[in-house]
């Protein structure tokens, strides 16, 4: 296989086919899948999934009625991580399969498609265990940064040290409750002009407006009220247009 790998780097392989519409464009279309369908394989013995996954996506264009085309792609897709997405294309590669009457195939790559299910279940729960111990992690800190921002007070924070005590809740899971409420301080806290908007606001704001442009705009909203002088007035009008 590696000795292939110089000529895979041009893959996938994509050819003018005729303009018939006909057989032999059909017949085209089966044998550049198949060939794509291949360079995906060889790929995946070079660790090489993004290129398998290119490939094989390739191989369905040529001809997406071909189940293995299908199934080509869900394996390239499940070496690089992606298993939802390689779940739907074992299920399409069963349902191709089902439609030509390779039934045996068909349960073959849905049972596929459901160890796939599993897997991003398995990931997501990996995920998700190591953002609460990194939550966790920081418990100390983020209160008292949310004390600075008054985001809570001193007797809150006792609360729910107590009830951090007594088992009713987490670290993790408390860091992850008060999150949004310190990012809303936050974003009022250093917004300039924007700081004076209550919390709801303000959130619609950032979910609208990238950080990077809230300067710009707390600028044009001091020369509409009158802040800047007549010439500065001017250049900002002429950088906003």
């Amino acid at each position: 296989y590696t000795a292939c790998e110089a000529q895979l780097q041009a893959s996938p392989i994509q050819m003018q086919r005729p303009d018939d519409g006909g057989a032999a464009q059909k017949a085209l279309g089966g044998e550049l899948a198949k060939l794509n369908a291949n360079i995906s394989m060889l790929h995946l013995k070079l660790d090489h999934a993004d290129l398998a996954v290119a490939a094989a996506a390739a191989a369905i264009s040529n001809c997406a009625s071909w189940p293995k085309a299908h199934a080509r792609h869900a394996e390239a897709l499940s070496a690089s991580g992606q298993h939802l997405a390689a779940a739907q294309a074992f299920n399409m590669a069963a349902f191709r399969a089902e439609q030509q009457g390779a039934s045996s195939s068909a349960e073959s790559w849905s049972a596929r498609a459901e160890v796939e299910v599993q897997r991003a279940e398995a990931a997501s729960a990996v995920v998700h265990e190591r953002e609460m111990q990194a939550a966790a992690a920081e418990f100390d800190d983020f209160f008292a940064r949310a004390l600075q921002l008054s985001a809570l007070t001193e007797a809150d924070l006792d609360a729910l040290t107590d009830d951090i005590a007594r088992g009713a809740a987490s670290e993790a899971g408390l860091v992850v409750k008060w999150k949004p409420m310190v990012r809303v301080k936050e974003a009022q806290r250093n917004a300039g002009l924007f700081q004076v908007l209550d919390g709801n606001v303000t959130e619609e704001v950032l979910a609208l407006v990238h950080a990077g442009e809230l300067a710009r705009m707390e600028q044009t909203c001091r020369y509409f009220s009158g802040m800047l002088d007549r010439a500065a007035q001017e250049r900002l009008r002429r950088t906003t247009r």
